[in-house]
């Protein structure tokens, strides 16, 4: 069973996944609600206890995620990100300039997901405006800071018709 601890985070965005017989799935750290059925969270913080306990090792304080890496955003604003070592969850921000103001546009997303596809698409925007993108992983700990700032352009029928 813990062979199928899948800590790798694709560099596409989310988990790399695999599917054992019954209801059991890889296994991610920190755990997620997307892995309830099998105990997830239970199984990896307990795994983690139980490492440190055996090197008779106080568990030391969980750290703040990095950065995750944000890839270029499809034009139907679509987007991914390459996820950040122990984040259970990633904010979306959004502003009109590179410089903010910022604006949280959805909260609590998870990149554990299994699609393989893409783990947010802006749905509120103005396909007539140009808008900055970022992201922030979020753990126990805190937040991390910033990721890279991405741009999504005017849709092109919008663009080509001001």
């Amino acid at each position: 069973m813990m062979e199928q601890l899948e800590q790798y985070h694709r560099k596409e965005g989310g988990f790399y996944w695999h599917h054992e017989w019954g209801n059991y799935y890889s296994y991610h750290w920190p755990g997620f609600s997307e892995g309830d059925a099998y105990e997830e969270t239970e199984i990896v913080w307990e795994m983690r206890n139980y490492a440190f306990q055996i090197r008779k090792i106080v568990p030391p304080e969980i750290p703040k995620p990095e950065s995750p890496i944000l890839h270029p955003i499809l034009p139907n604003a679509s987007m991914s990100w390459k996820g950040s070592t122990g984040a259970g969850f990633y904010t979306v921000e959004r502003a009109e300039n590179e410089a903010g103001p910022w604006n949280s546009i959805k909260e609590r997303i998870s990149d554990a997901n299994p699609s393989y596809g893409q783990l947010f698409t802006d749905f509120t925007r103005d396909p007539k405006k140009k808008y900055f993108y970022r992201i922030i992983a979020q753990n126990r700990a805190g937040f991390s800071e910033p990721s890279n700032v991405q741009t999504l352009e005017p849709t092109a029928f919008y663009s080509q018709n001001k």
